[in-house]
This record gives structure tokens, sequence and C-alpha cells, in this order.
């Protein structure tokens, strides 16, 4: 099956109820970000720390604790940091 690309792309979905002068709940609004181009921040962040000989780096998880941005991309989406601690039991 075809799935275009756009579709493929991770994104962080915000969304909040809107109400009227008497707090009544009257409809929605809804937005997203490409999480990409967090990820490029991320990504040109750990570049500085390597040239600059700086140890560590950053690094985004999403909420259920799997890597969204690693500077391993092996890890991205394949490994769950929370189950790797042991804070979370594994499914």
């Amino acid at each position: 099956m075809y799935m275009p690309e756009v579709l493929s792309r991770p994104i962080m979905p915000f969304a909040s109820s809107v109400h009227n002068q008497e707090n009544e709940e009257i409809g929605y609004i809804a937005a997203s970000y490409n999480v990409e181009k967090i990820v490029e921040k991320i990504e040109g962040f750990n570049a500085q720390t390597r040239e600059f000989g700086i140890d560590g780096y950053a690094f985004m998880l999403n909420e259920d604790g799997e890597y969204i941005a690693h500077p391993q991309e092996n890890k991205v989406l394949q490994e769950n940091i929370l189950k790797r601690l042991r804070l979370i039991k594994n499914y």
C-alpha cells in the first residue's frame, strides 16, 4: 500500500478546547509541529558539543519513553529508556 511521505513524518500534535464568555465549550483548535525540525536542532547541538570536546549529548523521547532523536540512530523508535532503566514493566 502506498503511503504519502508526509504521513510517515513524526509530528507533535497540540489541541485545546475553545470557550465563550460564559465558559461554555464551543469548539476545538488543533495544530501540529513537524518533529523533524526539533530533531535537526538536537543534531546541531550534538555536533557542536563534539566540536568543542564536551562530553554528553541531547536526545528526545516520546511520552512512552521511546527515543525520537538520539546520536545513535539505531535507538530511534527501537529502544525505550523507561524499560531499559526498569522504570516501567515490559509489556
